[in-house]
């Protein structure tokens, strides 16, 4: 074993090492250094707001809308702030909040000409004065363009808290295909999350050991300032993306009722070693969103209206007709993309319908995932589960 040079990530208390003539590499949240020192990266998006006002705003993929604190709205004698719209939102800890209204202004990222108009939903004691969701991260590439993440996210180093952020604000993100010690598995990608987060009951599921001493336990902080101490760790975990050639060793926090089974944190996804939304892109899947160009997608759209024919006989009969498209889809793709929706496909038959075989090298070891819908109402008529796959524009 070869320990590697020096970098920003051991100064910030990270370990890295690789092992000679090998894939695999380690990635270790917490080292164990007595001599690390006590600091955090974090990562701020300047901006323009309403022409003249310049700030720091954080991109949170996350978030389900573009969020402000609502005292920093109400300070700003330019922000016309409606209180008739409001929406429920989750936050990382399973609390429900209800936001206080929405304010609309233009946005401007510093040095591009380009000028957004935007509604930010309003939180009260909101972490952060701005909060970029990741429908605008997607629509604007600031991630997933390693140019656009370079000439408008600027890294900062300060003291690091007692507390370690988890940002989670919504119903869904963008969630990466991979397997998780062998398994196939959709890891959600939250850029507001400052540590890798596992699911209590996922990691029971998976038999895996959960560390549960003092020292393996953490205080997260999340969006409304609120805190919650961690159950515990699972130490020397497997992640692979889907067509990657690196393992990942990974240490998890466990965190009891997480939105998702597996979440991927900031310095994992963007750290100097990678930039995930770029390097692995062709197995990023996104549950919800609205703007579809440039997407490959498989979407079930069942209404239950007309009871007449709301039958399990015919949701069947729907279902194996959407097996032959998704079929003709998978043969129009090639290489990392195909075997990124095979297993996709896979994943979603089996989460419709257990019981049904799954055939094919990526069946394997297939486990269906939960999909949690803490925000879906319950008047909705429609029952759909969408997948969207972030696919790499191959003729730019």
């Amino acid at each position: 074993m070869l320990d590697d040079e020096i970098t920003p990530y051991v100064a910030l208390s990270y370990h890295w090492g690789e092992a000679y003539k090998t894939v695999t590499r380690f990635w270790t949240p917490h080292s164990k250094s007595k001599q690390s020192i006590p600091l955090r990266e974090s990562r701020n998006i300047p901006e323009k707001l309403a022409g003249n006002l310049e700030i720091d705003a954080f991109g949170d993929t996350g978030a389900m809308y573009n969020f402000m604190d609502e005292e920093y709205a109400k300070s700003q004698a330019d922000f016309v702030i409606n209180r008739n719209q409001t929406e429920r939102i989750t936050f990382g800890n399973g609390k429900m909040v209800t936001t206080t209204g929405t304010t609309k202004t233009t946005f401007q990222f510093p040095g591009e000409k380009e000028i957004y108009t935007r509604v930010f939903h309003l939180l009260p004691k909101c972490h952060h004065n701005v909060i970029l969701g990741n429908r605008f991260l997607e629509m604007t590439k600031t991630f997933t363009n390693n140019l656009n993440r370079l000439r408008r996210v600027v890294t900062r180093v300060s003291s690091r808290p007692k507390t370690q952020n988890f940002f989670y604000i919504g119903g869904s993100g963008p969630t990466f295909l991979g397997q998780v010690n062998g398994h196939w598995q959709l890891a959600l990608a939250d850029t507001g999350a400052k540590l890798l987060i596992m699911d209590e009951d996922y990691a029971r599921e998976r038999n895996l050991t959960i560390k549960t001493g003092p020292q393996n336990r953490t205080m997260l902080q999340f969006a409304d300032q609120t805190t919650a101490m961690t159950s515990g760790m699972v130490h020397g975990v497997s992640w692979q993306y889907s067509g990657g050639r690196k393992t990942y060793m990974l240490d998890f926090h466990v965190l009891k009722n997480a939105p998702a089974d597996v979440i991927l944190s900031d310095d994992f996804l963007l750290g100097d070693d990678t930039n995930a939304f770029e390097d692995y892109a062709y197995c990023i899947f996104d549950e919800e969103g609205d703007d579809d160009a440039g997407c490959f997608m498989i979407d079930i759209d069942y209404s239950y209206g007309n009871t007449a024919v709301d039958t399990r006989e015919y949701r069947d009969h729907l279902e194996t007709v959407r097996y032959g498209e998704e079929e003709d889809w998978i043969d129009s793709l090639s290489g990392d993309e195909k075997v990124a929706a095979q297993a996709a496909v896979q994943l979603r038959r089996a989460q419709w319908d257990p019981t049904l075989p799954l055939t094919g090298a990526n069946a394997m070891n297939v486990v269906p995932p939960r999909f949690r819908q803490a925000n879906c109402h319950p008047k909705t008529v429609r029952k759909r589960l969408r997948f969207r796959l972030w696919g790499r524009n191959k003729t730019a």
